[in-house]
């Protein structure tokens, strides 16, 4: 309405009085406060847009805030309808009132002026004065306009500048706007086909391959994380570099400056696996057996805390000595390190430079002695003792690396213990060219309680733990393997199948176990054929001519040999071949005399068809 009335006032010479400068104030006023009111309103209005919740944008705190802005451009708009109309109306009764009076006065001096030439003065003056009145008038219009249109396009630049960065959300509340409807279908009908929603279709999470980035095949960012903690409470403030590396874990050399204590850090691996049969140790073992887990995270914490506890059991065992672990956190163990001094470890038994025959002897018998007390006190087998899994510490022998050991109750423990015997007896024989004992005898040694073992013994007392001298002592008195004959006897213990619990054994041989009448290291397992087979073809070649016609007729004479030769091969299983051969050729005579007076099978059945009628 501004705008008019200064069209008017510029093409009508009428000039700018006071009042209608107060009415231009008062309009820039009007278009700022307006202009507020639409910018907050649009805000507000996107972001309800964006929450796509109109109840949840009604709670918010910004519900006052938009009913002020809304009253205020109501109150506005109000004032300026009512200063527009009366300003129109004053202006219009000044403009007619002026029109009028310059009317009159007009014709006043017309009536006044007599002479030709008093008329031209007065029309020139009269001119004059109507063109500097509308000079006036115009430039005061011209700046008045130019201001009024420069301050109005500052302030939408402004507030357009202002709107682009609200976001996302202003730029999609300006996109829903679109004053076109046809338009926007257009536009969305152009690029639909080019629109790829097919990544927010299902839930997918994308992750670097620089989350999962090992450094030494164990150091992963998860892994820092928890040694990092292991720092901040104190246990180690230095850890230096890897000592040991192995197909589960690596071990790495620490220290705490304050204390001058040294560790050793072993670190389980898990994002890289190379020891993955993990099962049959943990099938089976009570305590980790309701925890299995196909994760290798949490198989590998599962792994790390049973070596945990398996090093506590060794380590309160006053007669067995082993590394004291310190602190476990997730897959990272913390234990004593055994160094010689200056972070040199302690050599392994392999590496060790033993001085003389008797020292390697002294160890043999401690790696025994050793075994069966992890058996017997601790209820623990080893399950991979060797010369790598053991230290020679103060010339004392350290046993480590138990996380695979399980307890005697475990289905495989008894083929565990007969590896290690292997492995100890393959070491001291092999390497260090000494008399061993027979496997078998160090598994009676083992598993054998003391009440047994040791009841000869005068040095033992019932009433005490045996102590390890006396346990060497009783090694002293077994006999070593001499000959052959005890290495074929090892390869045949190792091929027993040994019954570890009652659940295995047949009820035939269940009722022989009930009455006492067996021995559960030499009958409940499995027959094992030595004998030669050209030697029975041979012998069997004298009587084939003899048995040819009566093959039908004799399969029950057959049968009973067969039973005879097994039940006297099953009670000397370890005799010499000639003793076998032997008697072998005996059971067949006593067979063969049977035979002769024993009835016919034909004869037999004729018998039983006369008797039936």
């Amino acid at each position: 309405m501004s705008g008019i009335f200064g069209l008017l006032s510029l093409f009508t010479s009428h000039p700018i009085n006071f009042v209608q400068w107060v009415y231009y104030t008062l309009n820039c006023f009007i278009l700022f406060v307006t202009t507020w009111c639409y910018i907050s309103v649009r805000k507000l209005a996107s972001q309800s847009l964006a929450s796509n919740n109109s109840s949840a944008f009604l709670n918010q705190e910004s519900n006052l805030t938009l009913l002020g802005v809304i009253a205020l451009f109501v109150v506005v708009y109000i004032l300026d309808f009512f200063t527009g109309n009366l300003f129109m109306i004053y202006l219009t009764n000044l403009w007619f009132e002026e029109e009028y009076s310059s009317t009159k006065n007009t014709s006043t001096s017309t009536t006044t002026v007599k002479s030709s030439k008093d008329v031209s003065k007065y029309l020139a003056k009269r001119v004059s004065e109507t063109l500097s009145l509308q000079s006036a008038s115009e430039t005061y219009e011209v700046v008045v306009s130019l201001f009024t249109v420069i301050l109005t396009e500052i302030v939408r630049i402004y507030f357009v500048n202002y709107s682009e960065d609200e976001g996302d959300s202003g730029r999609s509340f300006n996109v829903a706007n679109t004053s076109n409807a046809r338009e926007k279908a257009d536009i969305i009908d152009r690029y639909a086909d080019k629109i790829n929603l097919d990544q927010f279709s299902t839930h997918r999470i994308t992750r670097d391959k620089a989350l999962r980035a090992t450094v030494d095949q164990v150091l992963d960012p998860r892994t820092l994380r928890f040694l990092s903690k292991i720092f901040k409470n104190g246990t180690i403030t230095k850890i230096n570099g890897c000592v040991s590396t192995g197909k589960e874990a690596n071990i790495y050399y620490a220290e705490n400056e304050e204390t001058s204590k040294e560790f050793a850090v072993k670190i389980y691996k898990t994002s890289i696996l190379v020891f993955k049969d993990r099962t049959r140790y943990v099938v089976g073992e009570h305590r980790f057996g309701e925890r299995q887990s196909k994760n290798p995270r949490q198989m590998v914490k599962n792994w790390a805390e049973k070596e945990f506890r398996n090093l506590k059991r060794l380590y309160s065992q006053p007669l067995i000595n082993s590394p004291k672990p310190i602190e476990l956190r997730e897959n990272i163990l913390v234990m004593e390190y055994l160094t010689k001094g200056k972070g040199e470890p302690s050599p392994k038994l392999r590496d060790h430079s033993f001085s003389d025959m008797n020292e390697i002897v002294h160890y043999y018998h401690e790696m025994l002695v050793l075994m069966r007390i992890m058996f017997q006190r601790c209820r623990l087998v080893h399950a991979d003792l060797s010369e790598y899994n053991t230290i020679v510490h103060d010339s004392k022998l350290f046993v480590f690396d138990v996380s695979q050991s399980v307890e005697p109750d475990h289905p495989m423990a008894m083929d565990f213990l007969r590896m290690d015997i292997k492995n100890v007896n393959d070491f001291f024989n092999r390497i260090k060219k000494i008399n061993v004992y027979a496997e078998r005898d160090i598994f009676k040694f083992v598993i054998t309680p003391d009440e047994i073992l040791l009841k000869g013994m005068s040095t033992w007392v019932k009433t005490e733990e045996p102590t390890k001298e006396i346990l060497t002592e009783f090694l002293s008195t077994m006999n070593l393997k001499t000959s052959d004959d005890d290495e074929f006897n090892d390869e045949v213990f190792r091929s027993l199948h040994l019954v570890s619990s009652l659940h295995n054994i047949d009820e035939r041989d269940f009722n022989k176990f009930t009455n006492g009448d067996i021995d559960t290291l030499v009958d409940l397992v499995g027959s094992v054929k030595v004998e030669d087979e050209t030697e029975d073809k041979s012998n069997t070649d004298d009587d084939s001519s003899d048995e040819e016609d009566e093959d039908g007729e004799d399969d029950e004479e057959d049968d009973d040999e067969i039973e005879a030769l097994d039940a006297s091969s099953r009670l000397k299983k370890f005799e010499n071949k000639d003793d076998k051969k032997l008697r072998k050729q005996q059971a067949k005579e006593e067979a063969r005399e049977k035979r002769k007076n024993k009835m016919k099978k034909h004869v037999k059945k004729k018998l039983v068809k006369k008797g039936k009628k």
